[in-house]
């Protein structure tokens, strides 16, 4: 997950906005900020894929345009996917984010004054992608090699049949 995270805070620092994961620790708050934080889902598939939801909390203060305008932003960057591979110690690690969903969050009798949105970003994450070209060739030479071996039981039980 920490791959999509610095993926992430990566695409939203490029676009110039406030964001920080877990907690906005500037202070004071440099209206308007984006929280990150997900969502997990059971684990990981056998073709090793997870697909963890992101959430933006976005606050401002005064006009909701503004965190309108930044939602937005965030909506059409993400709008059509962004993909990159990471290499990290174990491999290849493709991470995948797209824009999901969004909705405004009502105010609160304490906090007229304060605007909140969330975001969600659906995530695929694919761990273990083979170190090289070569290691994938082999890769698919070895599964060409048992298909055929496979072709050739199926015939020779065929010809048992006749």
């Amino acid at each position: 997950m920490l791959e999509v995270l610095n993926v992430l805070n990566a695409h939203l620092e490029q676009l110039g906005l406030n964001y920080e994961f877990g907690q906005y620790s500037k202070s004071p708050p440099e209206y308007p900020y984006w929280v990150g934080d997900y969502t997990e889902s059971d684990g990981m598939t056998e073709d090793g894929k997870e697909v963890p939801v992101i959430i933006l909390s976005g606050f401002a203060r005064g006009k909701f345009i503004e965190l309108e305008t930044e939602k937005e932003t965030i909506k059409e960057h993400f709008k059509m996917g962004v993909s990159e591979q990471v290499q990290t110690a174990s491999g290849k690690v493709s991470v995948n984010i797209w824009f999901l969903d969004s909705m405004n969050i009502p105010n609160t009798e304490n906090e007229m004054d304060m605007k909140r949105c969330e975001i969600h970003l659906q995530t695929k994450i694919w761990k273990g992608y083979t170190k090289s070209l070569e290691e994938a060739e082999e890769a698919a030479e070895s599964n060409n090699d048992e298909t055929k071996d496979f072709t050739k039981q199926i015939d020779s039980f065929k010809d048992s049949l006749k």
